[in-house]
C-alpha cells in the first residue's frame, strides 16, 4: 500500500536587506541565481544570491530551523554580506551551498518503501559522477536515447512485469551507474 501526501515545495521567503524586501521567488523571476546551505547539526539554514549582470553577490545571515517539523512555517533571510566582489576564505567547516528552483511546486510524495521516509541516502548518492558542458547534455541524453531504442520494447515490458510483481522487485532492478553533472561557466 502506498501512502500519498502532497508538499508545497519552494515557498516564497522573505528576504530583507538595508531596508529592501522581496521574496525567493521574485528574486529568481528578476534573474537572480540562489543557492541553499543547510546545517542539519547546528540546524541552520541560509541562502547566498549572485546577480550576474551587476557582478552582486549577497549571502544571508544563518536561520535557525526545525528540519523535522513541516508546520508550513518559511524562514526568512536577512542578508549580512554583500559585495561585487567576494572572496571566501574556506575553513574545516567550508561552505556548502547548492542551487534550488524558487519557484513553488506541489510535490506528490508516495511512500511505498523505507527509502522514501529519507532516513536513508537514496542508491544514486554513491554513483560515478559524470561532468559535462551544459551545452553537450541534450545530445548525450539523444545518444543514450538512440543506443537503447532497439531493447527499449523489451526493457519496458520487463518493468511492467517487475510493477506486477510489486514494488520490491522493481527496486532490485534498478541499478545507478552515474550522475550526470553539468557545470555552467
Amino acid at each position: 500500500m502506498a501512502l500519498s501526501e502532497p508538499r508545497l515545495l519552494s515557498r516564497p521567503c522573505r528576504v530583507i536587506f538595508a531596508g529592501w524586501e522581496s521574496t525567493t521567488t521574485q528574486l529568481q523571476q528578476a534573474g537572480w541565481q540562489l543557492s541553499a546551505e543547510q546545517d542539519f547539526n547546528a540546524m541552520t539554514v541560509r541562502i547566498a544570491l549572485r546577480f550576474e549582470p551587476a557582478r552582486l553577490f549577497m549571502i544571508a545571515e544563518a536561520q535557525p530551523w526545525q528540519f523535522l517539523r513541516d508546520n508550513g512555517e518559511v524562514p526568512e533571510f536577512y542578508i549580512r554580506h554583500a559585495a561585487t566582489d567576494m572572496h571566501i576564505h574556506l575553513t574545516e567547516r567550508s561552505f556548502d551551498f547548492r542551487p534550488f528552483d524558487a519557484a513553488p511546486q506541489i510535490a506528490a510524495t508516495q511512500i511505498r518503501a523505507i527509502e522514501d521516509f529519507g532516513i536513508f541516502a537514496p542508491c544514486l548518492t554513491r554513483t560515478e559522477e559524470i561532468i559535462v558542458e551544459p551545452a553537450t547534455v541534450a545530445g548525450l541524453l539523444e545518444q543514450i536515447k538512440s543506443l537503447q531504442a532497439p531493447e527499449m520494447a523489451a526493457i519496458r515490458e520487463r518493468n511492467r512485469q517487475a510493477e506486477r510483481r510489486g514494488a520490491n522487485a522493481l527496486i532490485q532492478q534498478q541499478r545507478f551507474h552515474a550522475q550526470i553533472v553539468s557545470i555552467a561557466a
